[in-house]
Protein backbone atom coordinates (compact mmCIF):
# COMPACT_ATOMS: atom_id res chain seq x y z
CA UNK A 1 0.00 0.00 0.00
CA UNK A 2 1.38 3.56 -0.96
CA UNK A 3 0.09 6.06 1.64
CA UNK A 4 2.30 8.87 0.26
CA UNK A 5 1.33 11.02 -3.24
CA UNK A 6 4.39 9.80 -5.18
CA UNK A 7 4.67 7.33 -7.63
CA UNK A 8 6.51 4.21 -6.42
CA UNK A 9 8.67 2.05 -7.96
CA UNK A 10 8.76 -1.39 -6.34
CA UNK A 11 11.33 -4.31 -6.82
CA UNK A 12 11.25 -7.61 -4.77
CA UNK A 13 14.82 -9.03 -3.49
CA UNK A 14 14.55 -12.54 -2.12
CA UNK A 15 18.37 -13.11 -2.44
CA UNK A 16 19.68 -16.48 -2.42
CA UNK A 17 16.50 -17.25 -1.18
CA UNK A 18 15.53 -19.12 -4.39
CA UNK A 19 12.21 -21.08 -3.50
CA UNK A 20 10.25 -17.54 -2.94
CA UNK A 21 8.43 -16.06 -6.21
CA UNK A 22 6.88 -12.51 -6.00
CA UNK A 23 3.53 -11.76 -8.64
CA UNK A 24 4.28 -9.38 -9.30
CA UNK A 25 8.03 -9.19 -8.59
CA UNK A 26 8.25 -5.88 -9.96
CA UNK A 27 6.11 -2.45 -11.11
CA UNK A 28 4.59 0.66 -10.02
CA UNK A 29 2.53 2.22 -7.67
CA UNK A 30 0.56 5.18 -7.59
CA UNK A 31 -0.12 7.18 -4.62
CA UNK A 32 -2.71 6.44 -2.28
CA UNK A 33 -3.26 3.08 -3.68
CA UNK A 34 -2.60 -0.46 -3.31
CA UNK A 35 -1.89 -3.81 -5.49
CA UNK A 36 -2.55 -7.63 -4.24
CA UNK A 37 0.91 -9.15 -3.78
CA UNK A 38 1.55 -13.27 -4.39
CA UNK A 39 3.78 -15.15 -2.66
CA UNK A 40 4.90 -18.64 -3.88
CA UNK A 41 6.96 -21.07 -2.35
CA UNK A 42 8.70 -23.68 -4.12
CA UNK A 43 11.35 -25.89 -3.19
CA UNK A 44 13.17 -29.51 -4.21
CA UNK A 45 15.16 -29.45 -1.01
CA UNK A 46 14.34 -29.89 2.90
CA UNK A 47 14.20 -26.89 4.13
CA UNK A 48 13.26 -24.65 7.33
CA UNK A 49 12.99 -20.89 7.25
CA UNK A 50 11.97 -18.43 10.17
CA UNK A 51 11.23 -14.89 9.57
CA UNK A 52 13.86 -14.22 7.30
CA UNK A 53 13.93 -11.20 5.45
CA UNK A 54 12.50 -11.00 1.83
CA UNK A 55 13.39 -7.51 0.38
CA UNK A 56 11.52 -4.63 -1.36
CA UNK A 57 13.48 -2.33 -2.79
CA UNK A 58 11.30 0.94 -3.42
CA UNK A 59 11.68 4.08 -5.27
CA UNK A 60 10.06 7.28 -6.08
CA UNK A 61 9.71 7.88 -10.13
CA UNK A 62 7.79 10.22 -12.11
CA UNK A 63 6.39 9.69 -15.32
CA UNK A 64 5.79 12.54 -18.61
CA UNK A 65 2.20 12.62 -18.55
CA UNK A 66 -0.49 11.31 -16.74
CA UNK A 67 0.12 8.13 -14.15
CA UNK A 68 -0.09 4.89 -16.51
CA UNK A 69 -0.04 1.61 -14.28
CA UNK A 70 2.27 -1.07 -14.96
CA UNK A 71 3.72 -4.05 -13.39
CA UNK A 72 5.68 -7.80 -14.40
CA UNK A 73 2.08 -9.32 -14.92
CA UNK A 74 0.61 -7.73 -17.21
CA UNK A 75 1.72 -9.58 -20.53
CA UNK A 76 1.21 -9.96 -24.40
CA UNK A 77 1.12 -12.44 -26.56
CA UNK A 78 2.45 -12.20 -30.15
CA UNK A 79 3.28 -14.84 -32.88
CA UNK A 80 7.16 -15.43 -33.79
CA UNK A 81 9.33 -17.22 -36.40
CA UNK A 82 10.50 -20.66 -34.95
CA UNK A 83 14.55 -19.39 -34.96
CA UNK A 84 13.96 -15.67 -33.24
CA UNK A 85 11.58 -17.63 -30.76
CA UNK A 86 14.55 -20.38 -29.51
CA UNK A 87 16.77 -17.13 -29.53
CA UNK A 88 14.42 -14.79 -27.16
CA UNK A 89 14.26 -17.88 -24.94
CA UNK A 90 18.56 -18.38 -24.80
CA UNK A 91 18.09 -15.00 -24.04
CA UNK A 92 16.22 -15.16 -20.89
CA UNK A 93 17.71 -17.67 -20.18
CA UNK A 94 21.59 -16.00 -19.73
CA UNK A 95 19.88 -13.09 -18.27
CA UNK A 96 17.81 -15.09 -15.58
CA UNK A 97 21.77 -16.76 -14.88
CA UNK A 98 23.51 -13.64 -14.65
CA UNK A 99 21.25 -12.10 -12.36
CA UNK A 100 21.06 -15.38 -9.99
CA UNK A 101 25.05 -14.63 -9.71
CA UNK A 102 24.67 -11.04 -9.28
CA UNK A 103 22.20 -12.00 -6.05
CA UNK A 104 25.01 -14.50 -4.92
CA UNK A 105 27.50 -11.88 -5.01
CA UNK A 106 25.37 -9.89 -3.15
CA UNK A 107 24.49 -11.98 -0.48
CA UNK A 108 28.55 -13.12 -0.09
CA UNK A 109 29.80 -9.33 0.30
CA UNK A 110 26.76 -8.87 2.67
CA UNK A 111 28.52 -11.63 4.63
CA UNK A 112 32.03 -10.43 4.03
CA UNK A 113 33.37 -13.20 2.14
CA UNK A 114 34.01 -12.89 -1.49
CA UNK A 115 32.46 -14.47 -4.64
CA UNK A 116 34.75 -17.59 -6.07
CA UNK A 117 35.21 -17.10 -9.45
CA UNK A 118 33.33 -19.40 -11.26
CA UNK A 119 35.57 -22.36 -13.05
CA UNK A 120 36.90 -21.65 -16.94
CA UNK A 121 35.46 -24.11 -18.93
CA UNK A 122 37.65 -26.09 -21.45
CA UNK A 123 36.81 -26.29 -25.17
CA UNK A 124 36.99 -30.06 -25.48
CA UNK A 125 37.66 -31.67 -28.80
CA UNK A 126 33.64 -32.60 -30.39
CA UNK A 127 32.16 -30.29 -28.08
CA UNK A 128 30.00 -27.89 -29.29
CA UNK A 129 30.91 -24.19 -29.38
CA UNK A 130 28.22 -21.76 -28.64
CA UNK A 131 27.09 -19.58 -31.34
CA UNK A 132 24.52 -16.91 -31.99
CA UNK A 133 21.28 -17.75 -33.51
CA UNK A 134 20.49 -16.12 -36.42
CA UNK A 135 16.68 -15.21 -37.16
CA UNK A 136 15.70 -17.39 -40.60
CA UNK A 137 13.27 -14.38 -41.80
CA UNK A 138 11.92 -16.98 -44.04
CA UNK A 139 10.25 -18.96 -41.71
CA UNK A 140 6.64 -18.62 -41.30
CA UNK A 141 5.39 -16.17 -37.56
CA UNK A 142 3.66 -19.40 -36.05
CA UNK A 143 4.89 -19.73 -33.00
CA UNK A 144 3.18 -18.30 -29.60
CA UNK A 145 5.22 -15.66 -27.30
CA UNK A 146 4.36 -14.64 -24.27
CA UNK A 147 6.01 -11.73 -23.69
CA UNK A 148 5.73 -8.83 -20.77
CA UNK A 149 4.63 -5.32 -21.77
CA UNK A 150 7.06 -2.71 -21.40
CA UNK A 151 7.45 -0.58 -18.62
CA UNK A 152 6.67 2.79 -19.16
CA UNK A 153 9.18 5.63 -19.27
CA UNK A 154 10.06 6.89 -15.58
CA UNK A 155 12.26 9.28 -13.74
CA UNK A 156 13.57 8.06 -10.52
CA UNK A 157 13.74 11.03 -8.03
CA UNK A 158 17.18 11.57 -6.37
CA UNK A 159 17.69 10.21 -2.84
CA UNK A 160 14.32 8.37 -2.91
CA UNK A 161 15.72 4.60 -2.79
CA UNK A 162 14.80 2.87 0.20
CA UNK A 163 14.54 -1.17 1.06
CA UNK A 164 11.41 -2.79 3.14
CA UNK A 165 11.67 -5.90 4.63
CA UNK A 166 8.98 -8.61 4.90
CA UNK A 167 9.49 -11.13 7.58
CA UNK A 168 8.33 -14.79 5.92
CA UNK A 169 8.18 -18.32 7.65
CA UNK A 170 7.84 -21.39 5.71
CA UNK A 171 8.48 -25.27 5.89
CA UNK A 172 9.52 -26.98 2.91
CA UNK A 173 9.56 -30.84 3.24
CA UNK A 174 7.89 -33.71 2.27
CA UNK A 175 5.84 -36.04 4.71
CA UNK A 176 7.59 -39.28 6.38
CA UNK A 177 6.86 -41.42 8.54
CA UNK A 178 8.40 -44.09 11.45
CA UNK A 179 6.38 -47.10 12.16
CA UNK A 180 7.73 -50.78 13.53
CA UNK A 181 4.35 -52.86 12.08
CA UNK A 182 3.84 -54.54 8.98
CA UNK A 183 1.45 -57.74 9.99
CA UNK A 184 -0.87 -58.07 12.74
CA UNK A 185 -1.98 -61.89 13.37
CA UNK A 186 -5.05 -62.27 15.89
CA UNK A 187 -5.47 -64.89 18.24
CA UNK A 188 -8.39 -67.15 17.83
CA UNK A 189 -11.59 -65.07 18.58
CA UNK A 190 -15.39 -65.84 19.45
CA UNK A 191 -17.88 -64.43 16.96
CA UNK A 192 -19.47 -61.34 18.35
CA UNK A 193 -16.09 -61.07 20.76
CA UNK A 194 -13.46 -58.63 20.18
CA UNK A 195 -9.24 -58.40 20.47
CA UNK A 196 -7.83 -55.19 19.76
CA UNK A 197 -4.16 -54.80 18.80
CA UNK A 198 -2.32 -51.45 19.02
CA UNK A 199 0.65 -49.60 17.28
CA UNK A 200 2.46 -46.35 16.62
CA UNK A 201 2.75 -43.71 13.87
CA UNK A 202 5.60 -41.08 14.25
CA UNK A 203 5.76 -38.13 11.86
CA UNK A 204 9.61 -37.47 11.08
CA UNK A 205 9.02 -34.75 9.05
CA UNK A 206 8.62 -31.08 9.30
CA UNK A 207 5.10 -31.05 8.37
CA UNK A 208 1.78 -32.47 8.63
CA UNK A 209 1.25 -35.63 8.30
CA UNK A 210 -2.28 -35.92 6.91
CA UNK A 211 -3.85 -40.14 6.58
CA UNK A 212 -6.71 -41.69 5.49
CA UNK A 213 -6.56 -45.39 5.93
CA UNK A 214 -8.52 -48.05 4.25
CA UNK A 215 -8.87 -51.61 4.64
CA UNK A 216 -9.18 -53.93 1.52
CA UNK A 217 -9.46 -57.26 0.69
CA UNK A 218 -5.66 -59.09 0.42
CA UNK A 219 -7.22 -61.25 -2.82
CA UNK A 220 -9.22 -58.83 -4.85
CA UNK A 221 -8.10 -55.79 -3.78
CA UNK A 222 -11.22 -53.81 -3.29
CA UNK A 223 -12.72 -52.13 -0.77
CA UNK A 224 -14.09 -54.31 2.31
CA UNK A 225 -13.18 -54.15 6.02
CA UNK A 226 -14.71 -57.29 6.78
CA UNK A 227 -14.24 -57.79 10.72
CA UNK A 228 -11.77 -55.13 11.08
CA UNK A 229 -11.83 -51.91 12.08
CA UNK A 230 -9.41 -48.96 12.89
CA UNK A 231 -9.34 -45.79 15.10
CA UNK A 232 -8.54 -43.08 14.36
CA UNK A 233 -9.62 -43.79 10.51
CA UNK A 234 -8.43 -40.36 9.28
CA UNK A 235 -6.60 -37.56 11.26
CA UNK A 236 -3.33 -35.32 11.17
CA UNK A 237 0.00 -35.96 13.03
CA UNK A 238 1.55 -33.17 13.89
CA UNK A 239 5.61 -32.72 13.14
CA UNK A 240 7.86 -34.57 15.34
CA UNK A 241 4.98 -36.26 16.89
CA UNK A 242 3.32 -39.94 16.88
CA UNK A 243 -0.29 -41.06 17.43
CA UNK A 244 -1.70 -44.43 18.73
CA UNK A 245 -3.76 -46.55 16.48
CA UNK A 246 -6.17 -49.27 17.70
CA UNK A 247 -6.98 -51.88 14.80
CA UNK A 248 -10.24 -54.20 16.53
CA UNK A 249 -11.23 -57.98 15.37
CA UNK A 250 -14.75 -58.60 15.22
CA UNK A 251 -15.43 -61.45 14.06
CA UNK A 252 -19.75 -61.89 13.31
CA UNK A 253 -19.29 -65.39 11.23
CA UNK A 254 -16.46 -67.90 10.40
CA UNK A 255 -14.91 -67.69 7.57
CA UNK A 256 -12.13 -69.34 5.94
CA UNK A 257 -9.83 -66.06 5.14
CA UNK A 258 -10.60 -63.13 6.97
CA UNK A 259 -6.83 -61.61 5.71
CA UNK A 260 -6.80 -58.31 4.71
CA UNK A 261 -4.90 -55.33 3.72
CA UNK A 262 -4.65 -52.08 5.97
CA UNK A 263 -3.68 -49.12 3.70
CA UNK A 264 -2.83 -45.83 4.72
CA UNK A 265 -3.00 -43.03 2.19
CA UNK A 266 -0.60 -39.98 3.34
CA UNK A 267 -0.74 -37.17 1.68
CA UNK A 268 2.60 -35.57 0.12
CA UNK A 269 4.75 -38.72 0.97
CA UNK A 270 8.56 -38.43 -0.23
CA UNK A 271 8.86 -40.67 -3.56
CA UNK A 272 11.60 -42.61 -1.70
CA UNK A 273 9.52 -43.54 0.98
CA UNK A 274 7.13 -47.13 1.04
CA UNK A 275 3.46 -46.32 1.48
CA UNK A 276 2.55 -47.78 4.76
CA UNK A 277 0.29 -51.25 4.42
CA UNK A 278 -0.11 -53.91 7.53
CA UNK A 279 -1.11 -57.14 6.58
CA UNK A 280 -4.06 -58.23 9.27
CA UNK A 281 -5.30 -62.03 9.98
CA UNK A 282 -7.31 -63.30 12.68
CA UNK A 283 -9.13 -66.88 13.22
CA UNK A 284 -12.90 -66.91 14.13
CA UNK A 285 -14.47 -69.29 16.80
CA UNK A 286 -18.48 -70.67 17.01
CA UNK A 287 -19.41 -69.70 20.47
CA UNK A 288 -22.47 -72.00 21.98
CA UNK A 289 -24.28 -69.06 23.41
CA UNK A 290 -23.85 -65.48 22.96
CA UNK A 291 -25.45 -62.64 24.99
CA UNK A 292 -26.23 -59.19 23.77
CA UNK A 293 -25.72 -57.74 26.75
CA UNK A 294 -25.63 -53.86 27.06
CA UNK A 295 -21.83 -51.75 28.46
CA UNK A 296 -21.58 -50.91 31.67
CA UNK A 297 -18.79 -49.71 34.17
CA UNK A 298 -19.71 -51.55 37.11
CA UNK A 299 -16.43 -53.17 36.45
CA UNK A 300 -14.20 -50.69 36.45
CA UNK A 301 -15.67 -48.75 39.29
CA UNK A 302 -15.42 -51.47 41.83
CA UNK A 303 -12.14 -51.96 40.73
CA UNK A 304 -11.24 -48.20 41.48
CA UNK A 305 -13.07 -49.19 44.98
CA UNK A 306 -10.03 -52.07 45.60
CA UNK A 307 -13.41 -54.52 45.13
CA UNK A 308 -12.32 -56.17 42.16
CA UNK A 309 -15.58 -58.38 40.70
CA UNK A 310 -14.12 -61.36 39.11
CA UNK A 311 -14.07 -62.22 35.58
CA UNK A 312 -16.61 -65.15 35.41
CA UNK A 313 -19.26 -62.96 36.16
CA UNK A 314 -20.92 -61.17 33.22
CA UNK A 315 -22.47 -58.23 34.86
CA UNK A 316 -26.54 -56.74 34.36
CA UNK A 317 -27.04 -53.24 36.02
CA UNK A 318 -30.13 -51.26 37.03
CA UNK A 319 -30.73 -47.72 38.03
CA UNK A 320 -33.51 -46.87 39.77
CA UNK A 321 -35.61 -43.79 40.33
CA UNK A 322 -37.02 -44.46 43.61
CA UNK A 323 -38.09 -47.39 45.87
CA UNK A 324 -41.01 -49.25 45.19
CA UNK A 325 -40.62 -49.31 41.42
CA UNK A 326 -40.66 -52.06 38.98
CA UNK A 327 -37.90 -51.93 36.72
CA UNK A 328 -37.23 -54.03 33.52
CA UNK A 329 -34.29 -55.27 31.82
CA UNK A 330 -34.15 -56.88 28.74
CA UNK A 331 -31.42 -58.31 26.36
CA UNK A 332 -30.86 -61.07 23.64
CA UNK A 333 -29.39 -64.32 23.73
CA UNK A 334 -28.35 -65.78 20.40
CA UNK A 335 -27.23 -69.53 19.52
CA UNK A 336 -24.96 -69.23 16.78
CA UNK A 337 -24.98 -73.42 16.91
CA UNK A 338 -26.71 -75.80 13.98
CA UNK A 339 -28.83 -77.51 16.86
CA UNK A 340 -31.77 -75.98 19.01
CA UNK A 341 -31.22 -76.46 22.99
CA UNK A 342 -33.24 -75.72 26.11
CA UNK A 343 -32.30 -73.35 28.77
CA UNK A 344 -32.82 -72.36 32.03
CA UNK A 345 -31.83 -69.59 34.66
CA UNK A 346 -30.80 -70.02 38.50
CA UNK A 347 -30.56 -67.41 41.58
CA UNK A 348 -27.48 -68.14 43.83
CA UNK A 349 -28.38 -67.66 47.65
CA UNK A 350 -26.00 -66.64 49.55
CA UNK A 351 -25.71 -69.32 52.57
CA UNK A 352 -27.05 -67.63 56.18
CA UNK A 353 -28.68 -64.92 54.69
CA UNK A 354 -32.74 -64.79 53.98
CA UNK A 355 -33.38 -61.54 52.06
CA UNK A 356 -36.17 -60.25 50.20
CA UNK A 357 -36.07 -60.52 46.78
CA UNK A 358 -35.59 -57.69 44.58
CA UNK A 359 -34.64 -59.15 41.88
CA UNK A 360 -36.72 -61.59 39.50
CA UNK A 361 -36.29 -63.31 36.08
CA UNK A 362 -39.26 -63.51 34.31
CA UNK A 363 -37.99 -65.85 31.77
CA UNK A 364 -36.59 -68.68 33.92
CA UNK A 365 -36.94 -71.61 31.17
CA UNK A 366 -37.56 -71.86 27.52
CA UNK A 367 -36.08 -72.70 24.25
CA UNK A 368 -33.42 -70.99 21.59
CA UNK A 369 -33.60 -72.86 18.80
CA UNK A 370 -30.87 -72.65 15.60
CA UNK A 371 -29.51 -69.14 14.56
CA UNK A 372 -31.98 -68.07 16.65
CA UNK A 373 -32.34 -65.28 19.49
CA UNK A 374 -34.80 -65.55 22.59
CA UNK A 375 -35.47 -62.17 24.74
CA UNK A 376 -34.90 -62.88 28.36
CA UNK A 377 -36.12 -60.63 31.24
CA UNK A 378 -35.30 -59.20 34.31
CA UNK A 379 -37.31 -56.93 36.95
CA UNK A 380 -35.72 -54.81 39.51
CA UNK A 381 -37.77 -53.33 42.31
CA UNK A 382 -36.02 -51.89 45.44
CA UNK A 383 -37.59 -51.18 48.65
CA UNK A 384 -34.46 -49.09 49.78
CA UNK A 385 -32.01 -46.64 49.30
CA UNK A 386 -28.33 -47.93 47.83
CA UNK A 387 -26.71 -50.77 45.85
CA UNK A 388 -28.21 -54.24 45.43
CA UNK A 389 -26.30 -57.38 43.84
CA UNK A 390 -27.61 -60.80 43.44
CA UNK A 391 -26.11 -63.37 41.57
CA UNK A 392 -27.24 -65.87 38.76
CA UNK A 393 -26.20 -68.98 37.04
CA UNK A 394 -27.60 -69.56 33.35
CA UNK A 395 -27.51 -72.86 32.40
CA UNK A 396 -27.69 -74.87 29.10
CA UNK A 397 -27.91 -78.64 30.07
CA UNK A 398 -28.06 -80.54 26.85
CA UNK A 399 -24.31 -78.88 26.70
CA UNK A 400 -23.22 -78.82 30.12
CA UNK A 401 -22.63 -75.03 29.73
CA UNK A 402 -22.87 -72.78 32.58
CA UNK A 403 -22.75 -68.57 32.79
CA UNK A 404 -21.98 -66.52 36.13
CA UNK A 405 -23.92 -63.15 36.07
CA UNK A 406 -24.03 -60.67 38.48
CA UNK A 407 -27.43 -58.37 38.38
CA UNK A 408 -26.30 -55.23 39.92
CA UNK A 409 -29.31 -52.18 40.71
CA UNK A 410 -28.63 -48.49 42.47
CA UNK A 411 -31.53 -46.25 43.41
CA UNK A 412 -31.21 -42.67 42.33
CA UNK A 413 -33.08 -40.74 44.53
CA UNK A 414 -35.57 -38.09 42.41
CA UNK A 415 -34.10 -35.06 41.90
CA UNK A 416 -37.79 -33.30 43.54
CA UNK A 417 -37.24 -30.58 46.08
CA UNK A 418 -38.93 -27.08 47.36
CA UNK A 419 -36.64 -23.83 46.02
CA UNK A 420 -36.26 -23.07 49.78
CA UNK A 421 -36.66 -25.08 52.97
CA UNK A 422 -38.74 -22.76 55.67
CA UNK A 423 -41.22 -19.95 55.70
CA UNK A 424 -40.97 -17.07 58.38
CA UNK A 425 -44.40 -15.23 58.90
CA UNK A 426 -43.05 -13.41 61.96
CA UNK A 427 -45.78 -11.31 64.18
CA UNK A 428 -49.14 -11.55 62.87
CA UNK A 429 -52.57 -10.10 64.75
CA UNK A 430 -54.93 -13.23 65.65
CA UNK A 431 -57.40 -14.01 63.22
CA UNK A 432 -55.01 -11.75 60.80
CA UNK A 433 -54.50 -13.80 57.29
CA UNK A 434 -50.68 -13.74 55.81
CA UNK A 435 -49.60 -15.67 52.66
CA UNK A 436 -46.57 -17.34 51.26
CA UNK A 437 -45.42 -19.08 48.49
CA UNK A 438 -42.82 -21.81 47.49
CA UNK A 439 -41.90 -23.84 44.42
CA UNK A 440 -41.53 -27.31 44.62
CA UNK A 441 -39.00 -28.27 41.32
CA UNK A 442 -38.79 -31.62 39.59
CA UNK A 443 -35.25 -31.97 37.71
CA UNK A 444 -36.44 -35.47 35.96
CA UNK A 445 -37.93 -36.51 33.24
CA UNK A 446 -40.87 -37.92 33.95
CA UNK A 447 -43.52 -36.44 36.31
CA UNK A 448 -43.78 -37.38 40.08
CA UNK A 449 -46.89 -37.19 42.62
CA UNK A 450 -46.85 -35.47 45.71
CA UNK A 451 -48.90 -35.31 48.84
CA UNK A 452 -48.39 -32.86 52.27
CA UNK A 453 -49.06 -35.09 55.61
CA UNK A 454 -52.15 -33.43 57.06
CA UNK A 455 -50.94 -34.52 60.72
CA UNK A 456 -47.89 -32.01 59.73
CA UNK A 457 -50.21 -29.15 58.03
CA UNK A 458 -52.02 -29.36 61.92
CA UNK A 459 -48.99 -29.55 63.76
CA UNK A 460 -49.47 -29.28 67.54
CA UNK A 461 -53.04 -29.55 69.16
CA UNK A 462 -52.40 -26.35 70.90
CA UNK A 463 -52.43 -24.28 67.09
CA UNK A 464 -55.72 -24.88 66.48
CA UNK A 465 -56.61 -24.55 62.34
CA UNK A 466 -54.25 -21.81 62.49
CA UNK A 467 -52.40 -23.13 59.04
CA UNK A 468 -53.87 -23.81 55.39
CA UNK A 469 -51.62 -25.58 52.31
CA UNK A 470 -53.09 -25.46 48.95
CA UNK A 471 -52.93 -27.89 47.05
CA UNK A 472 -52.19 -30.59 49.85
CA UNK A 473 -51.61 -33.07 46.45
CA UNK A 474 -51.10 -32.98 43.22
CA UNK A 475 -48.58 -33.71 40.03
CA UNK A 476 -45.43 -31.82 39.56
CA UNK A 477 -44.63 -32.18 35.61
CA UNK A 478 -41.18 -33.02 34.59
CA UNK A 479 -38.63 -30.67 33.91
CA UNK A 480 -41.01 -27.82 35.83
CA UNK A 481 -42.09 -26.35 38.92
CA UNK A 482 -45.54 -26.34 40.69
CA UNK A 483 -46.42 -23.17 43.15
CA UNK A 484 -47.51 -24.17 46.78
CA UNK A 485 -49.61 -21.68 48.37
CA UNK A 486 -48.90 -21.38 52.66
CA UNK A 487 -51.76 -19.13 54.13
CA UNK A 488 -51.15 -18.56 58.05
CA UNK A 489 -54.19 -17.08 60.30
CA UNK A 490 -53.23 -17.30 63.87
CA UNK A 491 -56.12 -18.91 66.50
CA UNK A 492 -53.88 -18.31 69.38
CA UNK A 493 -51.21 -16.03 71.31
CA UNK A 494 -48.41 -18.31 71.03
CA UNK A 495 -45.64 -19.13 69.23
CA UNK A 496 -45.91 -21.48 65.81
CA UNK A 497 -43.76 -24.07 64.54
CA UNK A 498 -44.61 -26.35 61.56
CA UNK A 499 -41.98 -29.24 59.91
CA UNK A 500 -44.58 -29.91 56.76
CA UNK A 501 -43.87 -32.87 55.52
CA UNK A 502 -44.34 -33.53 52.03
CA UNK A 503 -44.36 -37.63 50.34
CA UNK A 504 -43.03 -37.57 46.83
CA UNK A 505 -43.90 -41.08 45.09
CA UNK A 506 -40.81 -43.06 44.35
CA UNK A 507 -38.44 -41.08 46.80
CA UNK A 508 -37.31 -42.91 50.34
CA UNK A 509 -37.83 -39.54 52.14
CA UNK A 510 -40.22 -37.19 52.98
CA UNK A 511 -39.18 -33.66 51.89
CA UNK A 512 -39.78 -31.00 54.71
CA UNK A 513 -40.52 -27.62 54.78
CA UNK A 514 -40.33 -25.64 58.12
CA UNK A 515 -42.95 -22.48 58.82
CA UNK A 516 -42.66 -20.33 61.72
CA UNK A 517 -45.09 -17.87 62.96
CA UNK A 518 -46.17 -15.60 66.18
CA UNK A 519 -50.30 -14.33 67.13
CA UNK A 520 -50.59 -11.49 68.94
CA UNK A 521 -53.59 -9.49 70.67
CA UNK A 522 -54.11 -5.84 71.32
CA UNK A 523 -53.62 -5.56 75.53
CA UNK A 524 -54.58 -2.14 77.17
CA UNK A 525 -54.97 0.13 80.70
CA UNK A 526 -55.79 3.18 81.32
CA UNK A 527 -53.86 5.58 83.74
CA UNK A 528 -55.66 8.75 84.99
CA UNK A 529 -54.66 11.52 87.53
CA UNK A 530 -52.09 13.00 89.63
CA UNK A 531 -50.23 10.89 90.31
CA UNK A 532 -51.15 8.60 87.82
CA UNK A 533 -53.52 6.04 88.98
CA UNK A 534 -54.94 2.88 86.89
CA UNK A 535 -58.30 2.51 86.50
CA UNK A 536 -59.64 -1.30 86.90
CA UNK A 537 -61.12 -2.78 84.36
CA UNK A 538 -65.05 -3.84 84.44
CA UNK A 539 -66.45 -6.42 84.34
CA UNK A 540 -67.86 -8.01 81.16
CA UNK A 541 -70.44 -5.51 79.98
CA UNK A 542 -70.18 -3.20 82.34
CA UNK A 543 -69.12 0.36 81.87
CA UNK A 544 -65.57 1.60 83.08
CA UNK A 545 -65.94 4.86 85.92
CA UNK A 546 -63.17 7.29 87.26
CA UNK A 547 -64.36 9.90 88.54
CA UNK A 548 -61.65 13.12 87.91
CA UNK A 549 -61.81 15.93 90.67
CA UNK A 550 -61.08 19.47 88.89
CA UNK A 551 -61.64 21.39 92.88
CA UNK A 552 -62.40 24.82 92.84
CA UNK A 553 -61.37 26.97 90.43
CA UNK A 554 -61.39 31.07 89.76
CA UNK A 555 -63.38 32.02 86.82
CA UNK A 556 -60.96 32.00 83.34
CA UNK A 557 -58.30 29.52 85.77
CA UNK A 558 -57.35 26.93 83.37
CA UNK A 559 -57.07 23.35 84.96
CA UNK A 560 -55.58 19.54 83.70
CA UNK A 561 -56.05 16.72 84.06
CA UNK A 562 -54.31 13.84 82.10
CA UNK A 563 -55.94 10.35 80.85
CA UNK A 564 -53.48 7.65 78.95
CA UNK A 565 -54.67 5.22 77.40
Amino acid sequence: MNNGDATIRFRWNAGDKEEFKFYPGEGLLKGHSSKRMKIMVKGIDKKKYDKIDLNCELSQVEQPGDFQDWDDTMKTLRMVRPSEHRKIMRDRELMAQKRKEELEAAALAATGKKAAKPPAKDKKKGEEVEEDIEIDESEDANVELIEVIPEPETTTIENSEKTVMLKASCVIDHASYECNVSKVDFKPTLMYASRSYKFTIKNTSLINLDFNFKIVNSNSGILDAGPYSIIPKKGCIAPGCDDNFIVKYSPVEVEADNSRILSANIRNLAGETEPLIIEVNGVAERPIIHFELPNTTYRERKEKDMTPVDAKFKIIEFESLGTMIRNTKRFMAVNPTATGYEFEWEEIQEQGKVLKPMFKCTTPKGLILSGKKSEMVFEYTPDSVGEHESKWLFKIPQENIQQHFLIVGRVNEPNVLFESGKIRFGPLLLQGKNKETVRIINQEEIPFAFNFARDSIRGSPDYGDSLKVTPVSGVVPAQSDLPIEVQFTPKFELTYNYNLTCNVKRKARPLVLNVKGEGYKIHHKIFAGEPRVEVSQPASGQAASCPIDFGEFFINERKVRKVTL
